[in-house]
């Protein structure tokens, strides 16, 4: 049930994009739920089917995004072993150089303020994932089900 609500997010989340030029709100939440699951074996799915949906919403050339995040995905996999991927370091720079490379390459813009509002954003989320489940209640976050 988790998996379909976080889902429905990841499309409201594109149309919202596509509709107001935001950040790349997809691509932070997609990043967010890295961190909080970064040993979920459906990520790459997720990615290729947002990446597609992104394509699709923009009228791009089918399967650039998906491509991206899929590299993105599988380089987050890569680094996770070296360092702790659920810090708030790792994430913010994660956020901000995969932000900064997609709106590059697939957008054709450079966007420094864009992606540094996608990390202040992103790290705001987590911090308050943090404060208000593992902080108060000692609940543990993730999204696999028991």
């Amino acid at each position: 049930m988790k998996k379909i609500l976080f889902l429905i997010l990841l499309l409201l989340l594109v149309t919202f994009q596509i509709s107001f030029s935001l950040p790349n709100l997809s691509l932070g939440a997609l990043i967010l739920f890295l961190s909080l699951s970064p040993t979920e074996d459906w990520s790459l799915g997720v990615a290729f089917l947002l990446g597609l949906f992104l394509d699709l919403t923009r009228g791009d050339w089918w399967g650039l995004s998906s491509l991206f995040l899929l590299l993105l995905v599988l380089f987050f996999f890569l680094y996770q072993r070296r360092f702790f991927s659920q810090s708030l370091w790792f994430l913010g720079l994660f956020t901000f150089f995969s932000s900064l490379f997609y709106d590059y390459l697939i957008l054709g813009r450079l966007s420094l303020m864009a992606s540094f509002v996608l990390v202040l954003l992103l790290l705001s989320v987590r911090f308050g994932l943090n404060y208000f489940f593992v902080g108060r209640k000692g609940l543990k976050i993730g999204l696999k089900s028991k």
